[in-house]
């Protein structure tokens, strides 16, 4: 069989188009916090931000703002357990129902807020390990409530979330 000469350079330049936009992707980012609690895995285009909280991180896609995802490790001062906490969030938060997300059983609630007249859609869920607990929240417009995608990331993230127990 004869190459074609004139699809030679045709292929060499898709190949080049090809390896340009596979390595123009932003990989996903593990985030580790301060104080070593965790670490998770952010997917491409999310970043950090600071949100006026020490004990809280938080994070939002840079690209397609979608909502706000924030992790905050609770100060347990009673040395509850995770299971006591969890149960308690069950009976007292309204509409809180029990979700396993990854190794996790969660406490998984929603609320609608308003914040200077805009009305949103707040998601938490409360989860942990031993006497460890962390309570990660993510707020989106109204109309976003209900994207799949979105919460699906979100869930991700929660699925990635690695407690370092000390």
């Amino acid at each position: 069989t004869q190459i074609c000469y004139f699809m030679k350079p045709n292929y060499i330049y898709a190949l080049f188009v090809l390896f340009l936009l596979v390595s123009c992707q932003k990989a996903s980012t593990e985030f580790t916090a301060k104080d070593g609690s965790y670490t998770l895995t952010l997917p491409p285009l999310w970043e950090e931000y600071d949100d006026g909280d020490e004990l809280t991180d938080a994070f939002y896609n840079a690209r397609n703002w979608t909502g706000n995802f924030r992790v905050t490790k609770l100060k347990n001062e009673n040395s509850v357990d995770i299971k006591e906490y969890i149960n308690k969030e069950l009976q007292e938060v309204q509409g809180a129902r029990l979700v396993k997300i990854g190794e996790y059983e969660c406490a998984h609630s929603q609320t609608m807020t308003h914040d200077n007249g805009e009305e949103l859609n707040a998601f938490f869920w409360s989860f942990g390990k031993g006497k460890d607990i962390f309570i990660c929240s993510f707020t989106t417009d109204h109309q976003d409530r209900d994207n799949r995608k979105v919460m699906g990331e979100v869930e991700g993230i929660i699925k990635s979330l690695k407690i370092n127990t000390n």
